[in-house]
């Protein structure tokens, strides 16, 4: 991705837009959203049309809730993981590091727990990494965001050689949805990037339902793989989306057959403006042991939930 492309510019940015195309009724719709609405056509593409209730319509199509709970704008409290005051480097747990690289996405999940949270993304990150570099207890650094993938080539390949380059980083993750939502974006030029850097790279994968994947989706990420990269999922339980047996099972079938390893299934964060979408915990772990009664256990994703304080996530299942 050079400097002059982005990877959104296919992207529908117009509710009302979005809403012809599906055909949905406006009685349904929230057309004034607090989180701005953005989605790849290539996803778009993907939705039912006439079906306000399609998994992936779900997840990214705002819609009018008449849900009140007392959930809030930083269920997490990520303040409080600051490293030195430094509001882009989050270190919840011993030995990892969290280096928030952007506040874009490429596609808005309507239950994002940082839906509430902007900050503008610093021309370099040399702050952060002196952070990382003077503290030789982190040995892992996690890009997030946002989306590290939306960085340019040029910038993402600058930041990975600049943590490589740190004697006491063993491996780097990098968390995205980019290669879900918006495949073309895994391109020959960034996988020959990414080789270049000499520490192990993982790459967990945002998704949340089969609709999500189609032949073009599985080749690129097939193209990681080939390159030698390890790819996990992360999910989130939600209601309405995969909240009954039949597409966790789809969903995990596929990604094993892929051989892409089901990593976490998250509880719903409660951040303000997902209520629609809770799940109550005896529910998720019924799914998880009807997942493990029907799948290999390399199958069956972790049914945990972050809580602010921990020293670790919370294993529900």
């Amino acid at each position: 991705m050079t400097s002059r492309e982005h990877p959104t510019q296919d992207s529908c940015t117009s509710i009302e837009e979005a809403a012809n195309y599906l055909q949905l009724p406006s009685e349904t719709i929230d057309f004034s959203p607090s989180f701005p609405f953005l989605l790849p056509r290539h996803m778009l593409e993907k939705m039912e049309k006439g079906n306000i209730d399609d998994p992936l319509c779900r997840q990214f199509i705002p819609q009018k809730s008449n849900t009140r709970s007392s959930f809030s704008k930083d269920p997490l409290e990520e303040g409080c993981y600051l490293k030195q005051n430094c509001p882009r480097l989050l270190q919840k747990y011993k030995k990892r590091a969290l280096l928030l690289c952007n506040d874009s996405c490429a596609i808005h999940c309507r239950f994002c727990f940082r839906q509430h949270s902007h900050k503008k993304a610093p021309p370099s990150y040399e702050h952060e990494l002196s952070i990382i570099e003077k503290d030789p207890s982190i040995e892992e650094a996690i890009l997030s965001g946002g989306d590290p993938l939306l960085l340019s080539d040029a910038k993402l390949l600058h930041l990975l050689q600049a943590i490589d380059a740190i004697p006491h980083i063993r491996r780097i993750r990098i968390h995205t949805r980019l290669p879900v939502a918006l495949p073309k974006r895994i391109t020959p030029q960034l996988i020959a990037q990414l080789l270049t850097i000499q520490k192990p790279i993982f790459m967990v994968l945002h998704t949340n339902h089969i609709n999500e994947f189609d032949e073009t989706t599985w080749h690129h990420l097939s193209m990681l793989q080939n390159a030698g990269i390890p790819l996990l999922t992360q999910s989130v339980l939600l209601k309405g989306v995969n909240d009954t047996t039949e597409p966790l099972t789809d969903l995990f079938t596929a990604l094993i057959d892929h051989k892409i390893l089901p990593y976490y299934i998250h509880a719903l964060d409660h951040v303000l403006g997902a209520e629609q979408f809770y799940v109550d915990d005896t529910t998720g772990v019924e799914l998880i042991t009807n997942l493990r009664n029907s799948l290999s256990g390399f199958a069956v994703p972790r049914f945990v939930r972050e809580e602010s304080g921990k020293k670790a996530k919370t294993i529900l299942k």
